[in-house]
C-alpha cells in the first residue's frame, strides 16, 4: 500500500466523519471504525486518520448513545503514532492521546477506561522511534514516572527495552548500557520481583555499541554484554535469556567489523561460523521465520571487516562466493546488494589497487546487464576508483583521477544522473592534487574543482559535511604548495573567502583550525621570507576565538615560530620569544597538555636569535639554550640542537648570511665544558652543540667565520668528552667555500687548507677511523674551492680530486662518494675561470675540460645536462688560442648539443654570438639576427639521451 489513500478508503472515512451524525452511529459503522483503526495502524503512515476515527468514536460516546471506547482503541491510536516514523511530532501526539485518556477517566471513571502501563509503554516506544534530540531523555523520564507510581503502572521488560532502543538510536551506548546494568543490579538484589531483562534487552545494548562507531571499545563492550547474557542464562536457565540469537550474532559481527583492531577479521569470521551453525540447527519452520533468516547484512559485515583490515582479497572472495551460490541455485544463497560491491571496491581503493578496483566494477556491471538491477553502478562505486587513484603510487594519479571525474560529469550530463560526482568525489580528486608534485597544476585544478563542487552543492543537498570541509582544506593545501613569491598571499585570500562562506552557513561548518594552520604554514615557508607578520596575526585570531574548533594547536605555534626563525628580521628574536612564551603559558594552564614546547619550537627560537645582530638576541638565545639543558638534564632526551632544523629554515638562499652568528651556542659550549665534571650533561648533547655551532659558522659569511670555525674545531678535537664527525669536517669545508665565494681576492691559503684537511680525513679513514670517511660533500667542497680560487693549477687540482673521488666510488661501489653533475660542473668551471697567462696554458686547461667532459659521458652513473654543455661551450669560448679555433670548437660543441637534444637559450645565444656568419649559415641555413630558439628543429631541444659513441 502506498502513502496515498485509495479512493474507497477516502470515501468511507469522509462518510463516517461528515455524513454520520453524532449520536446516530449504527453498530455496523461502529464495528467498521474498529476494523479500520486496526488495519490503518499497521500501515505506518496513517496515524492521523486513526486518531480522527478515535476522536469520532469519543464524540459518539459523549453523546450517550454510542458504545464506550475501550482501552484497546486507545492502544491502537497511540501505537499508530509510535509507528509514524516520518512525523517529527509523533511522540507528542501519542503522549497527548495518553493525556486525553487520563483526563476522560478522571471526569468519568465509571464509563471511561483508565490508562494502563501498556499505554505508557506505547508512548515510550513512540519516543524511542523519534529522531528528536531529547527523545531518549523523555522516554527515561516516563520510565522513572512509571517506577514512582507504585504498582499502578508497573514497567515491564519491553518498557526498559524501549528506553535502551531510544539511547541506541541516538548514538548513546553508555546510557543504554546504564539502563541494562540498572536492571541487572536490581535483579541481583531481588531476583523474584525485579523486572528481568531478556535476550532482546541485551541485543538492544549490543546494537547500541555496534551502531555507535566506538571502534575497539565498542566491540569489547558489545562482547561484554553478550558474556553477561550467557552468565545470566546459565544461572537462571530462563529461555528468555537464551544467548543464541541470529540478530545478536549479526550485531556482534557489526561491532567487530567496525573495531579497527588487528583481530577484527578473525573475530568476525568466528562469529560468522557460530551464526551458520546456529542457523543450521534450527528447524525448517524456524529457519523460514523472518527473524531467523541470514540476510545480506552479516555477509557485508564480513567483507567490511576484511576491508578495514586492508585484506580486500578476502572480502572479494566472499563476494564472488555469494555470486557462485546464487548462480548454482542454492536455496539458502543470498544475493549481494549494491553495498556489498561498494565495500569490496572501496577495499581495493583503500590500498591503491586500481586494476582490482576496475575489475570489481566490471563484474558488477556484468551483473547489471544480466538483469540484476540492484547492482547498478552509482557515484559511490566510482568514488572507490577515485580513491584507488588517490592511494596509488602512480606519479600521474591526480591527472588520471581528474580524467575519471570529468568522465563522470559527462555521463551525468548525458542522462546518467546516478554517476553525478558528489562532494566526496570532488574531495578525493582535490586531495590527489594537494598531494601532487605538479605544484602549478595542483593550484589551478584544485581551485577549478572547488568552483565545480560549489556549483554542484547549489543544486544538491549535502550528504557528507566532512567531505565538504575536507575539500576546502585540500584546496588550501594545494594552493599552499605553490612555489611562487605570492603563494602565501593567495592562501590568505582563499582563507578569507572560506571564512565568509563559513559565516554565511550556506555550506555548513567548513572552517576549522587546520585551515588556519595551513595558512600559517604557507606564510612561514614563503619563498620571500615575508610572511611572519601574517602568520602571527592568524595565530592571534585563533587564540581570541571563542570556538574551540578554531583554537590553535601546538603545530600552529611552531609554524609561527618557523616564520620568525627564517625571517632574518632584526626583531625576529623578540617575536619568536613572545610566541614561545604564549605556548609555555598554555602548557602551564593545562597539566599534561599537548602544548608542552618541543625541541622543534626551541630550535626555531634559537634560529631567530642567531640570525639577528640586534641587542638582546644573544641573551634570549642563552635563555632558551639553558631551558633545553635543564630539560635534557631532567631526562628529556628529545632536547637537542638540530642542524637539520637550521638547514630547513635557511635553505639554500642566504642573502643575509652575514647576520648569522653562533656566539650564543659557543658560549654554552664553554660553560658545559667547564662544568662537565661537576654538573655533567651527556656527550650526545655536547656533541650536538659543537656540530650546530660549526654548521652555523660554515654557512655564515661573517668576516671571521673561518677563524671561528677553525678555533671551535680545534677545541672540539682537543676535548676529552667529544670528537669530531664527518659533518664537522664538512662544516669547516663549507666555511672555506663561503670565504672563497664572498672574497674578491680570495685567501690563497684556503685551497691549501682544504686540501690538507681532506687528505687528513683520507689518512684517518685509511688507518681505521670510519667516522672520518670523506663523502661526496667533502670532495665537492674542495673541488669548488679550487675551482673558484683562480690559482694557476686550479683546473689540474680539481681534476685530480675528481679522479680520486671516482676511484673511491668504483672501489667501494657506494653512493657515499659518488660524483654528481655538480662535481663535473665545478671542474669545468675551474677550467673556464682560471686565468691562463699564455696559449699553452689555455690549451692545457681546455684539454682538462675535454677530459672531464668525456669522463662524464663514459660514466655509468651520470650524464651531461644542458648546464654542463653550456660550461663546456664557455671553456671553448674562453680558452681557444685564436678566433678560427674558437669557431671550430664552438661549432663542434653546438653540433653535439643538437644531436643530443640539449640546445637551450644560453647555448644558442653563446653559439650565435661567437660563431662566424659562414658557420651559422652552414648549420642553420641563415645568418640574420632574427633567428630565435623556437625556430630550431624540435629534436635539437628535446633533451634526449646522449649518443655515448660521440666524443668531443
Amino acid at each position: 500500500m502506498t502513502n496515498e489513500n485509495p479512493e474507497w478508503l477516502e470515501g468511507v472515512i469522509k462518510e463516517i466523519r461528515d455524513d454520520v451524525l453524532v449520536g446516530s452511529m449504527s453498530e455496523s459503522v461502529h464495528n467498521l471504525c474498529h476494523s479500520l483503526m486496526r488495519y490503518l495502524r499497521k500501515q505506518g503512515f496513517m496515524a492521523q486518520i486513526v486518531e480522527d476515527l478515535l476522536l469520532r468514536l469519543l464524540e459518539e460516546e459523549d453523546s450517550g448513545t454510542g458504545r464506550p471506547v475501550n482501552a484497546v482503541l486507545y492502544s491502537i491510536a497511540i501505537d499508530a503514532w509510535a509507528k509514524q516514523f516520518s512525523c517529527s511530532d509523533a511522540p507528542q501526539r501519542a503522549e497527548a492521546l495518553l493525556q486525553l485518556m487520563q483526563d476522560r477517566f478522571k471526569k468519568n471513571p465509571v464509563r471511561c477506561s483508565p490508562p494502563r502501563a501498556s499505554h505508557v509503554s506505547l508512548v515510550m516506544v513512540a519516543w524511542s522511534n523519534s529522531s528528536l534530540s531529547y527523545a531518549p531523555q523523555r522516554a527515561e523520564q516516563l520510565l522513572t514516572w512509571m517506577e514512582g507510581q507504585s504498582n499502578k503502572f508497573p514497567p515491564c521488560v519491553y518498557t526498559y527495552t524501549s528506553v535502551i532502543h531510544a539511547y541506541s538510536r541516538h548514538g548513546k551506548p553508555h546510557d543504554a548500557e546504564r539502563i541494562l546494568r540498572l536492571m541487572e543490579a536490581r535483579m541481583e538484589k531481588d531476583p523474584k520481583h525485579a523486572v528481568r531483562p531478556n535476550v532482546k534487552t541485551f541485543t538492544a545494548v549490543v546494537g547500541a555499541w555496534a551502531h555507535a562507531n566506538q571502534g575497539r571499545r565498542g566491540a569489547h563492550r558489545a562482547e561484554n554484554a553478550r558474556k553477561r547474557l550467557e552468565k545470566w542464562y546459565k544461572r537462571l536457565q530462563d529461555e528468555e535469556l537464551q544467548p543464541k540469537s541470529i540478530k545478536l550474532l549479526t550485531l556482534l559481527m557489526q561491532a567487530w567489523a567496525k573495531s579497527d583492531t588487528p583481530e577484527q577479521g578473525r573475530k568476525v569470521e568466528a562469529l560468522w561460523k557460530e551464526l551458520v551453525d546456529l542457523h543450521s540447527s534450527l528447524s525448517y519452520e524456524e529457519r523460514n521465520d523472518p527473524s531467523n533468516r541470514i540476510t545480506v547484512h552479516p555477509y557485508n559485515m564480513r567483507m567490511e571487516a576484511w576491508r578495514k583490515a586492508d585484506e580486500p582479497e578476502k572480502a572479494e572472495k566472499i563476494l564472488f562466493e555469494m555470486l557462485d551460490r546464487v548462480k548454482a541455485g542454492d536455496e539458502d544463497a543470498v544475493a549481494p546488494r549494491q553495498l556489498s560491491w561498494t565495500i569490496v571496491s572501496h577495499g581495493w581503493g583503500r590500498i591503491g589497487n586500481v586494476k582490482r578496483t576496475e575489475n570489481v566494477l566490471k563484474r558488477m556491471h556484468e551483473q547489471y546487464v544480466a538483469g540484476v538491477t540492484s547492482t547498478k553502478r552509482t557515484v559511490v562505486i566510482y568514488n572507490a576508483l577515485l580513491l584507488a587513484w588517490l592511494k596509488s603510487k602512480d606519479k600521474d594519479s591526480a591527472v588520471k583521477a581528474q580524467r575519471l571525474l570529468d568522465w563522470m560529469e559527462e555521463q551525468a550530463d548525458n542522462g546518467m544522473e546516478e554517476l553525478r560526482p558528489n562532494e566526496i568525489s570532488y574531495d578525493l580528486v582535490m586531495t590527489a592534487w594537494s598531494n601532487s608534485t605538479r605544484t602549478r597544476q595542483s593550484e589551478t585544478n584544485a581551485l577549478e574543482l572547488l568552483r565545480r563542487m560549489e556549483n554542484y552543492l547549489k543544486k544538491h543537498p549535502i550528504i557528507s559535511q566532512n567531505a565538504v570541509a575536507s575539500a576546502y582544506e585540500k584546496v588550501l593545501a594545494a594552493v599552499a604548495r605553490g612555489d611562487k613569491d605570492d603563494t602565501h598571499l593567495k592562501v590568505f585570500e582563499l582563507l578569507k573567502r572560506i571564512e565568509t562562506i563559513h559565516a554565511s552557513g550556506s555550506l555548513g561548518p567548513i572552517l576549522n583550525n587546520l585551515c588556519y594552520h595551513i595558512a600559517i604554514a604557507a606564510c612561514a615557508w614563503a619563498p620571500t621570507r615575508d610572511g611572519e607578520e601574517l602568520a602571527e596575526d592568524l595565530l592571534q585570531r585563533m587564540e581570541l576565538s571563542l570556538n574551540d574548533e578554531f583554537r590553535p594547536r601546538k603545530r600552529s605555534y611552531e609554524a609561527t615560530l618557523a616564520a620568525w626563525g627564517r625571517s632574518f628580521r632584526a626583531d625576529a628574536h623578540v617575536h619568536a620569544h613572545s610566541v614561545l612564551k604564549k605556548l609555555e603559558d598554555r602548557a602551564a594552564q593545562e597539566p599534561d597538555s599537548p602544548y608542552e614546547p618541543t625541541n622543534k619550537a626551541f630550535n626555531f627560537v634559537i634560529s631567530a636569535c642567531i640570525s639577528s645582530k640586534a641587542p638582546g638576541a644573544a641573551d634570549i638565545a642563552r635563555e632558551v639554550l639553558d631551558k633545553m639543558v635543564a630539560k635534557r638534564r631532567n631526562g628529556d632526551e628529545t632536547m637537542r640542537l638540530s642542524t637539520g632544523t637550521f638547514k630547513l629554515l635557511f635553505g639554500n638562499k642566504f642573502e643575509k648570511r652575514d647576520t648569522i652568528s653562533a656566539e650564543p651556542v659557543e658560549d654554552l659550549i664553554h660553560r658545559l665544558e667547564r662544568s662537565f665534571h661537576d654538573n655533567p650533561i651527556d656527550e650526545e648533547f655536547l656533541f650536538d652543540c659543537y656540530l650546530y655551532a660549526l654548521v652555523v659558522w660554515g654557512w655564515s659569511t661573517e668576516t671571521d667565520a673561518v677563524a671561528r670555525a677553525e678555533q671551535l674545531f680545534e677545541q672540539m678535537n682537543a676535548s676529552r668528552n667529544v670528537s669530531p664527525s664527518l659533518e664537522c669536517f664538512n662544516s669547516i669545508l663549507h666555511a672555506y667555500t663561503n670565504d672563497i665565494d664572498r672574497s674578491k681576492n680570495p685567501d690563497k691559503a684556503i685551497p691549501i687548507k682544504a686540501d690538507e684537511l681532506l687528505r687528513n680525513m683520507e689518512r684517518e679513514y685509511a688507518s681505521g677511523n670510519s667516522d672520518w670517511r670523506p663523502d661526496s660533500v667533502s670532495y665537492d667542497c674542495v673541488i669548488e674551492i679550487w675551482a673558484k680560487s683562480r690559482l694557476p693549477d686550479a683546473p689540474e687540482r680539481a681534476f685530480q680530486f675528481l679522479e680520486r673521488m671516482d676511484a673511491s666510488f668504483k672501489a667501494f661501489d657506494s653512493d657515499h662518494v659518488k660524483p654528481s653533475r655538480s662535481t663535473y660542473g665545478m671542474v669545468l668551471l675551474a677550467c673556464a675561470l682560471t686565468p691562463a697567462p699564455d696559449e699553452a696554458s689555455k690549451l692545457h686547461h681546455f684539454n682538462i675540460a675535454v677530459r672531464t667532459f668525456n669522463k662524464l659521458r663514459e660514466s655509468e652513473y651520470c650524464e651531461p645536462d644542458r648546464n654542463l654543455y653550456n660550461r663546456l661551450l664557455m671553456c671553448a669560448i674562453y680558452l681557444a688560442p685564436d678566433r678560427k679555433t674558437q669557431a671550430k670548437m664552438t661549432r663542434h660543441i653546438f653540433s653535439l648539443c643538437c644531436r643530443t637534444g640539449h640546445v637551450d637559450k644560453r647555448i644558442f645565444k653563446h653559439f650565435w654570438e661567437n660563431a662566424p656568419k659562414a658557420e651559422r649559415r652552414q648549420l642553420l641555413g641563415r645568418d640574420d639576427n632574427d633567428v630565435k630558439l623556437s625556430d630550431l628543429p624540435e629534436e635539437w631541444r628535446t633533451n634526449a639521451r646522449k649518443d655515448r659513441s660521440t666524443f668531443v
